[in-house]
């Protein structure tokens, strides 16, 4: 997946794919997570968001059940 540069101070790049609801992110930290269920609905949310890393927190890992997530590196 295409991961795309944002401009926050947590988050480094993300990437969603919307056939599979997936989404891709690359922390500041270097590691990077996808995480399932995510809506078109809520990554439009994250992108329209002014704090990426705030709304991340809020729509997407505060809700782990929701949005079950793996490592990926």
């Amino acid at each position: 997946m295409l991961l795309t540069p944002v401009n926050s101070s947590d988050v480094y790049a993300w990437g969603y794919d919307p056939q599979t609801y997936e989404l891709q992110i690359q922390f500041t930290n270097g590691r990077i997570y996808s995480y399932a269920n995510v809506s078109m609905e809520e990554f439009t949310a994250l992108t329209l968001s002014p704090s990426k890393g705030q709304a991340f927190w809020a729509y997407i890992r505060r809700n782990g059940l929701a949005h079950p997530f793996v490592r990926l590196a």
